[in-house]
């Protein structure tokens, strides 16, 4: 088509065809649903390089002939509003029939619209002539019209395994752009423009969309004409996908950098690292990257639809902290069951690897497992407040679990290398690292080669005026410490102890046989727990925030006095690794999820198991 003698180039001229398959010549053959009765059928008389000069045969359709193609992007648009572009193409003697049904009468959930949209099939079948309808644009319902359709599903299934293998080569960024193609402007592309023009305009404050600290007005304006730019082309508004391990802890599983597209996935978020198997597995059916952008997009719709940025925050956070708890097991496991789980997972690899973890997460530190290869297996960080002189006190431990199949068998030296968990530490930018197995070969005590690389590490970090270290504990020590931990109260600062003053196991186990022989003042579990429930009453059942909690307790007859909220969150992360599901501690609040009867019952049921426990 000219217009004034210049050439209109299609909008889809740029989608890129990948490749095209001829029928009869590059198709020979067609699996099921296809009949089995299809021959192959050339036109001799035609010549070699016709398109119509192969085909297939079939004893009711006849002669069948055309091509089929597949791009590399989707073939939908708004010029979709004048006539398709992608789909089944069905000629009869040179009419085309179905032209606004570019299924051919196939449900559309049987045809995967991301492969479909990116398909163009033309067929020429004039057998289907004895079989149409009076309008000449309909079949007749029966066997003649199945088979046609069959045909037509076999050749999709063609196409669909290979645009499979192709898109597998492809970068992350590139399959997730395809994907997201599929939704309209409306649903994926627009609420994330207003959301960012609105955070540029300092009408909003996003937590999912990164976006530039300080601009000018030109710079803001800039910005925002190339993200419109971006927002035009559907499967290009995602360019890159990638995962972080350096997040702040308030980062969410993922944000949108507005000024370059890219999606970046927290690894280390909790729920990632959970499930970081089933999302990754290709038989799972859990995409990471499309549940990343829906997180993205539900803050952008909520800002959208006129939520306020209090009402915003507020949805986030929940849902986060319910990720979190999910994929932390809050709930569903006690310390003691975490305990023991870890015990029973010292031959097995992975399950030890993910039983470390637990156990982590149980002792209050906010932990994930590390799915990358060649990494430390995770990493636990404990998020401390500063003290009172302003000195920070949160600090990271990196996590390695070694196991041994055969039991009772002690991890080889070279299997625990101290310059590559070093070499973890140092890169995941954390103050300790700490290696479980079943035993160690570490009997010569300081003497142990393993001992003086150890040492020899602390020496080197402690003259670099970044003071760090390697903790070794056996898998029975650790199981130990998380019984041990909720009826000593024991806190992160206090466990933070074990990794400052131990390296080897035998000073681990010392340290623990300690901690288990203290008798600690019996917290005021009834105190808490009932302040925490006239809070809940008080305020709509909302989970409590440990600065008010504190002030409650203050208020009491007699006072309860906490210096810090850190005591608060030790004590009540402690109630909740005894009563899981019964009480929910986070780090920034506290809740109960049954009456306090039942809390303290439950509360006072793990304290004596745990006694038991210990005594055996």
């Amino acid at each position: 088509m000219f217009l004034d003698g210049v050439k209109l180039q299609p909008s889809k001229v740029g989608k890129g065809r990948i490749k095209k398959w001829i029928l009869g010549k590059d198709i020979k053959g067609l699996s099921k649903p296809a009949p089995t009765d299809i021959e192959l059928l050339e036109d001799k008389d035609q010549p070699e390089t016709s398109e119509t000069r192969f085909g297939l045969y079939h004893k009711d359709l006849g002669r069948i002939t055309g091509y089929a193609e597949a791009y590399k992007d989707l073939l939908t648009g708004k010029s979709d509003e004048w006539g398709r572009s992608h789909g089944f193409f069905v000629y009869v003697l040179g009419r085309l029939i179905n032209v606004t049904d570019g299924h051919f009468g196939i449900k559309p959930d049987e045809l995967r619209h991301g492969t479909f949209g990116r398909i163009r099939v033309v067929i020429h079948m004039d057998g289907l002539d004895d079989f149409l309808q009076s309008d000449r644009e309909r079949i007749r319902e029966g066997p003649v019209l199945a088979d046609a359709q069959n045909i037509l599903r076999a050749i999709f299934n063609v196409i669909r395994t290979f645009l499979d293998n192709y898109d597998d080569q492809e970068d992350a960024g590139s399959k997730l752009g395809k994907k997201l193609a599929g939704s309209s402007a409306s649903l994926v592309r627009r609420p994330i423009i207003e959301m960012a023009r609105a955070a540029l305009e300092g009408r909003f404050r996003s937590s999912y969309l990164a976006l530039p600290d300080a601009t000018s007005k030109t710079e803001r304006d800039n910005l925002l004409v190339e993200l419109e730019k971006r927002g035009e082309s559907p499967d290009t508004f995602v360019s890159d996908l990638e995962f972080i391990y350096d997040a702040a802890r308030d980062f969410g599983i993922a944000q949108y950098d507005a000024r370059n597209g890219v999606l970046r996935i927290n690894g280390f978020h909790p729920f990632v690292g959970a499930f970081f198997d089933e999302f990754t597995g290709k038989t799972s059916g859990l995409p990471l990257e499309l549940f990343a952008m829906a997180e993205v997009l539900l803050e952008a719709q909520l800002q959208q639809a006129g939520y306020n940025q209090v009402q915003v925050d507020k949805v986030m956070a929940d849902r986060d902290q319910y990720l979190r708890d999910v994929a932390q097991g809050s709930g569903r496991r006690t310390a003691l069951i975490v305990s023991k789980a870890l015990h029973d997972a010292r031959n097995d690899e992975n399950r030890l690897e993910i039983e470390v973890v637990a156990a982590f997460t149980i002792l209050g530190f906010d932990a994930a497992r590390d799915g990358r290869k060649g990494k430390a297996d995770g990493i636990a960080r404990a998020h401390l407040s500063a003290d009172s002189k302003g000195n920070q006190r949160r600090y990271s431990v990196t996590l390695e679990a070694k196991s041994k199949k055969t039991a009772g068998k002690a991890v080889a030296t070279a299997t625990v290398n101290i310059s590559t968990i070093a070499l973890h530490r140092d890169e995941y930018g954390s103050e300790h690292a700490i290696v479980v197995a079943p035993s160690f070969n570490t009997t010569l005590g300081d003497k142990a080669g393993i001992a003086k690389q150890i040492d020899k590490d602390r020496e080197l970090t402690k003259a670099n005026g970044q003071p760090k270290t390697i903790t070794l504990i056996t898998v029975d020590d650790l199981a130990r410490l998380v019984r041990l931990a909720p009826v000593k109260n024991l806190g992160l600062s206090k466990i933070r102890g074990l990794f400052q003053s131990c390296r080897l196991p035998a000073e681990c186990k010392k340290w623990v046989d300690e901690l288990e022989l203290t008798n600690p003042k019996r917290p005021p579990y009834k105190e808490v727990i009932d302040t925490v429930h006239q809070l809940q009453q008080k305020y709509n059942q909302a989970a409590v925030q440990y600065n008010g909690l504190r002030v409650a307790l203050g208020m009491r007859s007699p006072a309860i006095d906490y210096s810090t909220d850190e005591e608060l969150i030790d004590l009540c992360k402690a109630m909740a690794g005894m009563a899981a599901g019964y009480i929910f501690a986070t780090n920034t609040t506290v809740e109960l999820d049954q009456s306090p009867q039942n809390v303290l019952a439950a509360i006072e049921s793990a304290t004596k198991a745990h006694k038991e426990s210990i005594k055996k």
